[in-house]
């Protein structure tokens, strides 16, 4: 974090990160509190302690303020405030064998933005619902507790059931990233959000392409292997015209609005969902460029973590000295790639030189 007046960098760790990131979206010292204590695993009492002294230290630097005022804490206490909640159903369902089940909870005073959080969650896990019927096997439970803290609980809820469904695992490493496969070889479409990868990689799985997932590429670090989790595509209006020849499920499906966002969720092709991890064989920077031709050349390791970085990665747990070394032989071992398009057919042929 560059400061204007001064001139100087703060870097920040992960939890003073994550701390950063509540106060970006406004949310409240004991939202940001309950999500950490959730994603990091630790102890809710020690989780608001950490947010208080760090609040405090950077409202009396001047750093963090609400409206022109240094932020103000209060006291932290050593439990959460009461956040009653209400079980809203349990679903089970099932990524090849393996079968899970979810409890989902939407806390009384989580309102209405948390509501439809909740109900996006379930449109994108709906390709994975199980109707065996209750004498099916029903796995592992994961929770789903939805409450003021939403913004941050999908990507720890998706890696709750990799864990379950592919672990255990010592720790993870996740990619913002869209996962297709050919002939068994995974490869990861790597790109901030906006890029093109989700509708690049449904128009792929309607093609024949092994499909994973759109938005969270999960990674094994002893392979490195992916890790299935073959939620719906959330398809964008800007996209659904392209896509609804090859899904026609997205004529009847209907809008999800969360924030400022909106998609409708499809289900890709049940010949074309994964079932079980394969080996990573490339990752591709992909952006689709309106009237571009055609461009796919290799990159550098160091290059292509700028543009991880860039895209989103994250450690689970969090970072040790073992998995920055880990990463840059994964770097040097995986081949990397750049790749922009606008064309869908010509995109596919280039992937197909590598995977």
């Amino acid at each position: 974090m560059g400061e204007c007046g001064s001139g100087d960098v703060r870097l920040f760790n992960p939890t003073a990160a994550f701390i950063w990131r509540g106060l970006e979206e406004r949310l409240s010292e004991s939202s940001i509190a309950r999500a950490i204590a959730r994603d990091f695993g630790i102890d809710y009492g020690m989780a608001l302690a950490d947010v208080a002294v760090t609040l405090d230290a950077w409202g009396a630097a001047g750093l963090a303020t609400f409206e022109g005022q240094p932020v103000r804490v209060p006291t932290p206490s050593a439990s959460p405030p009461s956040t009653p909640a209400h079980a809203v159903q349990v679903r089970r369902y099932r990524v090849g064998e393996r079968a899970f089940r979810v409890r989902y909870s939407l806390a009384a005073d989580a309102g209405r933005d948390a509501a439809a959080f909740l109900e996006r969650v379930i449109a994108l896990l709906a390709p994975l619902e199980d109707c065996a019927g209750p004498d099916g096997p029903d796995g592992p439970e994961v929770p789903m507790v939805v409450d003021a803290s939403h913004e941050t609980a999908f990507g720890p809820f998706c890696r709750a059931i990799v864990q379950r469904l592919f672990g255990p695992f010592e720790w993870l490493f996740t990619m913002h990233a869209a996962v297709i496969a050919f002939d068994d070889r995974a490869v990861a479409l790597c790109a901030p959000q906006g890029s093109g990868k989700s509708t690049l990689a449904a128009w792929l799985a309607a093609r024949g392409w092994r499909y994973f997932n759109d938005d969270l590429a999960f990674i094994d670090p002893d392979g490195p292997r992916v890790l299935p989790l073959p939620v719906a595509v959330g398809v964008k209006e800007g996209s659904r015209a392209i896509l609804a020849s090859e899904h026609a499920a997205l004529h009847a499906a209907p809008l999800h609005r969360y924030g400022s966002k909106s998609a409708r969720y499809v289900a890709m092709p049940p010949a074309s969902v994964a079932a079980s991890p394969a080996p990573l064989a490339a990752i591709v920077f992909s952006r689709y460029e309106a009237g571009a031709d055609t461009a796919m050349h290799r990159i550098a390791a160091a290059q292509a973590a700028r543009h991880l970085m860039d895209a989103g990665i994250i450690f689970t747990p969090a970072l040790r000295p073992e998995m920055v070394e880990w990463m840059g032989s994964f770097l040097r071992r995986v081949p990397c790639h750049q790749l922009s398009y606008s064309n869908l057919r010509e995109a596919e042929a280039a992937l197909r030189t590598i995977s």
